[in-house]
């Protein structure tokens, strides 16, 4: 009998296996293209109605002055083209005095990009232009707000509902007759956002969503475009914390934070300069949404775009605005070759945190008895204890400025976190060390606050509202973006995935001892872990079937548990039922007649291979770079990158039932890229970063042995991944895929193969 023939029932379990799929897919296609198209009506027509409601009332707005000159004036083409030079160079006196002719001429013919026209980007704008930049291009696809109005250089009240970069362009036209204007209502994406930065000697950031400044600065990067960068200026009012350094040397700042962080693991660790604060805001919460619109439905759908936020943290006017002029300065030194070079505030003070937590780290392998490699804190955590908590002194009256400061645990019953590690002298922390810690004495323990008195306890317990405070803050900022697109600040004042926390010893000194936070081995511990959405879920799924998507972090806003356990537990029934359906097919097709019986052993046997894989492999991972000291990745974050890759066989388990070895065998290759690209998208960051991790720089030197024996680590570990790797797709084809159950017929061997 023809195989082949539409009367074989190969055929035809072959053709209906390709009907369901296609039709599946289009279904889905089909729906969520419906559902795109709606959501794209209602906000048409929600803008239209916003801009009718907004138009009405014009005509009873106060007139705009219309003494002196006016803005045709200014942008008449013979004042643009034919502004006398001598007036030009009047103009920028100043400027030419500071920088001299050769300067000048660099500024003048420089061009610069701004991409995102706010508080930061407006300032900057000016500036550069009132400094003689000739050529200059807006973008930013924002509209004045009249809540914009607190800390805009250029809009004013009839600006409102109008473009940012329009008012902008009018300012900058007044300013300079000469001036060169491109503006753009558009939106950077990094599909297509290398047109806007054509011909730019200069791109400056001020963009407030992470995911797009991210792509900018990638971009950037990888295209030798000079570009300064403006981290977060909300909620902050400290204007004497202002800070220019280079990205990787930022401290305090959560958004610095994770910008960095995402960029590390796309191979971007250093080299763009930015501006940010140190100073870390108290009590502040974002600006509320109003209840009726929580009523409606899901407010991460009020967004102007899916990735953008919704809800919004307070800003002081000035702060965006001095964050604007630092990148001016900056930009216009440059071009000029007179650029800023290491600022001093950050140049040396980096050297002393180093130090503190060196001295922490060696202390705390004393106190719990064995060697400790990583702590729960790193070195902007002691910045923040030692510069914002104890404003640089000691915690013991009369506060003096110490000489040789030193961390120390505080209570010995609670962990080492924020609130429990207070700044001493070097002579009062050997004290504590003996007297409380019991480091070097064989004496009985004493409660701190016997041996300190009450006054340093109210100071410590001051300090722990204060950093509940601050963690309140970050909470909130966590929440700026529903849905997947999120600010990302883990590992920053205690995140549950930080690093192992040095547990105490058990001691008693006669009182209860205080219940510390969720610990590892806690069903509260991972509880947040699944507090996931669906959506977000679907989405990383999504992203593994793609070779040029995303990352599971660049596209998250934090890890999950959920998916992974799903992606495992759903692999495991897909590769028993189509294994068993393949079976029973080459079973009917070898003979008609012949009954198949279910074999549950299979089960039994995927899920122990895709468990295994999926949390072993991840695990031995995280622990073999905690011992070559890399603490860049949690151990969740681990899980949920391989639980995620493995999303790509669900389908290839279902397709591989088509009777045709070639075909398998091209499903299980396509498979094996994708998946593996994924892995290799994700982990070739952080394993080509361990010759750099901080483990290096606890000694005051790099030894270049300890340098070639990670190297040799790494190679190691890509080569080993590699190897599991294929052996799971090979392990797949062999046992799930290969049709080797008709053996035991009388037929004999396998026709299908």
């Amino acid at each position: 009998m023809d195989v082949f023939s539409s009367q074989s029932h190969r055929t035809q379990l072959v053709l209906t296996a390709l009907s369901a799929c296609v039709i599946t897919s289009t279904l889905f296609t089909a729906y969520n293209a419906y559902r795109r198209s709606e959501r794209r009506r209602d906000l048409n027509e929600d803008v239209l109605r916003s801009i009718a409601t907004h138009e009405e009332p014009r005509a009873h707005r106060l007139p705009v002055p219309t003494e002196g000159p006016t803005e045709e004036t200014y942008i008449r083409p013979n004042y643009i083209g034919g502004y006398d030079e001598d007036l030009v160079k009047e103009q920028l006196a100043r400027n030419y005095a500071f920088f001299g002719d050769e300067g000048m001429a660099r500024v003048r013919g420089g061009s610069v990009v701004v991409v995102g026209c706010g508080g930061v980007g407006s300032w900057a704008a000016v500036m550069l232009v009132r400094s003689g930049v000739s050529r200059i291009r807006l973008v930013d696809f924002d509209y004045v707000t009249l809540s914009s109005l607190n800390r805009h250089a250029t809009a004013i009240l009839s600006d409102v509902g109008t473009p940012k970069v329009g008012c902008i362009e009018r300012t900058l036209k007044q300013i300079s007759r000469w001036i060169e204007v491109d503006s753009r209502v558009e939106i950077w994406r990094k599909e297509d956002g290398g047109k806007l930065l054509e011909g730019a000697d200069w791109v400056i950031d001020a963009i407030d969503n992470i995911t797009t400044k991210v792509d900018l600065l990638k971009y950037c990067h990888d295209h030798n475009i000079k570009v300064f960068s403006s981290m977060g200026a909300s909620a902050k009012c400290d204007p004497t914390r202002i800070q220019i350094s280079d990205i990787s040397y930022t401290t305090y700042d959560p958004l610095a934070r994770s910008v960095r962080r995402r960029l590390r693991l796309q191979g971007v660790s250093s080299g763009i300069p930015v501006v940010y604060s140190t100073e870390v805001p108290g009590d502040v919460k974002l600006l509320p949404l109003p209840e009726g619109e929580f009523q409606k439905g899901r407010v991460n759908e009020l967004g102007v775009f899916d990735d953008f936020r919704v809800r919004i943290l307070p800003v002081l006017g000035p702060l965006p605005s001095l964050f604007g002029l630092y990148i001016a300065t900056y930009v216009i030194c440059d071009m000029a070759n007179k650029p800023i070079l290491n600022p001093l505030p950050i140049k040396n003070r980096r050297k002393l945190y180093e130090r503190l937590l060196r001295d922490l780290l060696h202390l705390e392998s004393k106190f719990v008895g064995e060697q400790i490699t990583k702590l729960p804190i790193d070195e902007d955590d002691v910045a923040l204890i030692f510069e914002d908590l104890y404003l640089g002194r000691t915690v013991v009256p009369p506060h003096n400025v110490p000489a040789r400061p030193q961390l120390l645990r505080w209570d010995p019953l609670k962990p080492l976190v924020l609130e429990n590690c207070v700044v001493f002298e070097f002579a009062e922390a050997e004290r504590h060390q003996k007297e409380c810690l019991g480091i070097g004495s064989a004496g009985e323990r004493q409660r701190p606050v016997d041996v300190w008195g009450d006054e340093v306890q109210r100071i410590v317990d001051k300090n722990v509202a204060e950093v509940e405070k601050y963690r309140s803050w970050l909470r909130y900022l966590q929440h700026l973006e529903e849905g997947p697109e999120g600010l990302e600040f883990k590992s920053f004042l205690g995140a549950p995935n930080a690093g192992i926390q040095s547990a105490p010893p058990n001691i008693d000194y006669g009182g209860a001892s205080s219940k510390g936070p969720s610990g590892f081995w806690t069903v509260e511990y991972y509880q947040p872990y699944f507090d996931v959405d669906t959506s977000t879920v679907l989405k990383r799924c999504y992203t593994t079937l793609l070779p040029f998507s995303p990352t599971y972090f660049t596209l998250s806003s934090g890890c999950d548990l959920y998916g992974p356990f799903w992606v495992s537990t759903t692999l495991i029934l897909a590769l028993f039922l189509s294994s068993s359906l393949a079976a029973s097919i080459s079973r009917y097709l070898s003979s008609p007649t012949a009954q198949y019986d279910y074999n549950f052993g299979l089960f039994g046997l995927a899920a122990t291979i895709v468990y295994s894989y999926s949390f072993g492999v991840p695990i031995a991972l995280w622990l073999a770079l905690r011992y070559l000291g890399v603490g860049e990745w949690g151990i969740v974050d681990a899980l949920g990158v391989w639980g995620y890759a493995q999303f790509v066989w669900i389908p290839v388990s279902m397709l591989c039932v088509i009777p045709e070895s070639i075909t398998r065998w091209v499903l299980v290759g396509i498979a094996f890229g994708l998946s593996g690209y994924y892995l290799a998208m994700n982990i070739y960051p952080i394993l080509s970063s361990v010759s750099r991790t901080p483990i290096m720089h606890v000694l005051d030197g790099i030894d270049p042995a300890a340098l070639k024996a990670d190297a040799k680590a790494t190679r190691l570990l890509i080569v080993v991944v590699g190897v599991l790797h294929a052996g799971l797709a090979l392990t797949f084809k062999v046992l799930f895929f290969s049709y080797y159950v008709v053996r035991d017929l009388s037929a004999g061997s396998d026709p299908l193969r």
